[in-house]
């Protein structure tokens, strides 16, 4: 069976230039958004000028912030650095499935007055996804912010290949059974190892 697909925009997620020790993110997303809120991939720059926050109707409870690397990256901390400075706030973070440790001591920023910075451990010493989830609080979360991600291996930043937003469309005259493993929404995906890859159907506009 072949079907026919045409006029499918999308925004492509390129990976911006990487160096040879650099580590691909391939997934940088958040459950939901405030209307001013950074984007995921800024958080993730040191020189990001914004922070997230929830941009549920509700609470904000159980939203909360995706990462994920093409490949397990040498990595035994993350950080994050928000508004909060409880050392047991009722938010977690899930690294590679499993809920990390709290952390041990959370510590002010110097020189950027609200913003305090928490280390979480990953045991094994890689790391290829993390969730930040955000729980029940009283009050709700609407004026939470969330200001970086780092990952560290030895106290030294990991070195990441972000994606890069760009607006893109897609065309096909047909496309190959099954069409869920090769429709041309696919191309977006960040991945540049696939069969999908491969398709000489697909013309991009």
């Amino acid at each position: 069976m072949r079907n026919i697909v045409t006029g499918i925009a999308a925004m492509l997620l390129l990976s911006s230039l990487p160096t040879a020790h650099a580590t691909n993110v391939i997934a940088a997303t958040a459950t939901s958004s405030a209307p001013q809120a950074a984007s995921v991939t800024c958080l993730l720059k040191a020189d990001c000028g914004g922070a997230w926050s929830p941009g549920s109707a509700d609470s904000g409870a159980n939203e909360g912030l995706y990462l994920q690397f093409d490949a397990p990256v040498d990595a035994d901390a993350v950080e994050l650095v928000t508004n909060v400075k409880d050392a047991a706030p009722a938010f977690t973070l899930s690294i590679n499935g499993a809920v990390a440790a709290k952390a041990p001591v959370v510590k002010p920023i110097a020189g950027s007055a609200g913003r305090y910075s928490a280390h979480y451990a990953a045991p094994a010493g890689h790391i290829k996804s993390i969730f930040f989830r955000l729980g029940v609080r009283k009050g709700g979360w609407q004026k939470f912010s969330v200001y970086g991600i780092r990952f560290y291996q030895q106290g030294k930043p990991v070195e990441l290949a972000l994606p890069v937003l760009a607006s893109a469309s897609v065309t096909a005259s047909s496309v190959l059974d099954p069409a869920v493993a090769y429709q041309p929404a696919n191309l977006f995906d960040s991945r540049f190892d696939s069969a999908k890859r491969r398709r000489n159907n697909i013309a991009a506009i």
